[in-house]
């Protein structure tokens, strides 16, 4: 096994993700799609996807062309029910895939820490280690998606249901960020200087909540993601 992730920003990565890879010592590449060919990859590569979020909507294809590139590969790979996770922009790419809405959210951002409620349906799947019960999680969208008949919710939070889906037997969609380091934070908090100065982010408390949640959802993303590897090599 190895896995391929699609990376929208440079700055971005797997981040506490990869610590279970290297522990299974299963190897990884990106492709930054935004600038490298993605003729390169093989939609029907039988090895794990993980699609990484980014600043940019899935309504922003003619700006952004390289996620039209991304969205017929996930066409193809969907459709063959190969092993699929994505990760806020990645889990929008994959519903607008599958025949879902993609929209910018009519709730606002959800940005910071908050409760996730997994369903009987996620309790099931490997996002149940992502529970109200067991963590906070790391939110920083301001888009949301519906689901399409043939996607099933698995959790919810307060502000937007749809926070979590599963499709077929391999692929999941997640709209929060199980990844992030605390250095991957520092790099969010620079670009959001805008939201920082007109008091929409308030850094301070976004900094203290960090220190108190990112050690306990980091064990329970590690939880995550040995499961659903665990499950796709066996499908």
């Amino acid at each position: 096994m190895r896995v391929v992730s699609f990376r929208h920003m440079c700055s971005d990565g797997l981040c506490a993700l990869s610590d279970t890879l290297d522990e299974k010592n299963i190897p990884y590449h990106y492709i930054d799609t935004y600038r490298d060919d993605l003729a390169v990859y093989d939609p029907l590569d039988e090895n794990p996807l993980i699609i990484l979020g980014g600043t940019c909507g899935v309504y922003q294809m003619e700006d952004y062309p390289f996620l039209k590139d991304e969205l017929n590969v996930l066409e193809k790979r969907l459709a063959a029910d190969l092993p699929t996770l994505g990760i806020c922009l990645g889990a929008q790419l994959m519903a607008k895939a599958l025949g879902a809405k993609v929209e910018a959210g009519t709730k606002g951002p959800e940005i910071g820490w908050y409760d996730i409620s997994v369903n009987e349906a996620g309790m099931n799947s490997p996002v149940r280690h992502f529970d109200k019960q067991y963590t906070k999680m790391m939110q920083w969208h301001g888009d949301t998606f519906d689901l399409s008949s043939d996607m099933v919710r698995l959790a919810s939070s307060e502000q937007y249901q749809n926070q979590a889906f599963s499709y077929g037997k391999n692929a999941i969609g997640v709209q929060f960020h199980p990844e992030v380091r605390p250095c991957t934070l520092k790099g969010w908090y620079v670009s959001a200087a805008g939201d920082v100065a007109n008091g929409t982010l308030d850094l301070p408390k976004m900094r203290a909540d960090t220190e108190a949640n990112i050690d306990r959802m980091s064990q329970q993303a590690r939880l995550f993601i040995g499961e659903w590897l665990g499950n796709v090599a066996q499908s």
